[in-house]
C-alpha cells in the first residue's frame, strides 16, 4: 500500500488487519512530502487545508519544534501497529522515485530473509 495515511486511523487499521488475516502479505510505503518530515519554512509561513481551502498563517521557525514531534508520533504510530500486525512499513519521500524505494526496500530485505 502506498498512501500519506491521512485518513481515519481506525478504518484503515481495520482495513489492514482483515487483509492480514486473509493471509496476504502487506507492505505499507509511507509516503511524504520532504517539506512535511523537514518542516523547513522561516519567518511567517502560509498553509491551506486541501479539503477546505482554509488558510492559516504560522511563525515558521517558532512551531517546527512542535509540528516535528507530533509528525515523529504520527510515523511512530503507524510504525507500532503495523509491527502489531505484522506489516512492513516503510517511511518515503516524494523525492526519490518509487522504484527506487521499491528497490531498496526489496534489497534490504533480500539480505535480512
Amino acid at each position: 500500500m502506498v498512501s500519506d495515511l491521512y485518513d481515519d486511523q481506525a478504518a484503515l487499521l481495520n482495513g489492514l488487519q482483515h487483509l492480514r488475516f486473509r493471509g496476504h502479505e502487506l507492505i505499507v510505503f509511507h509516503v511524504f512530502d520532504p517539506a512535511e518530515l523537514e518542516f523547513p519554512y522561516h519567518g511567517l509561513a502560509e498553509f491551506e487545508d486541501m479539503e477546505t481551502g482554509e488558510r492559516i498563517e504560522v511563525p515558521g521557525s517558532a512551531c517546527r519544534e512542535e509540528y516535528r514531534r507530533a509528525v515523529d508520533e504520527f510515523v511512530a504510530f503507524w510504525r507500532s501497529r503495523c509491527s502489531d500486525a505484522r506489516i512492513d512499513y516503510q517511511v518515503v519521500d516524494t523525492r526519490t522515485p518509487f522504484d527506487r524505494s521499491l528497490a531498496e526496500y526489496l534489497h534490504k530485505r533480500s539480505r535480512l530473509g
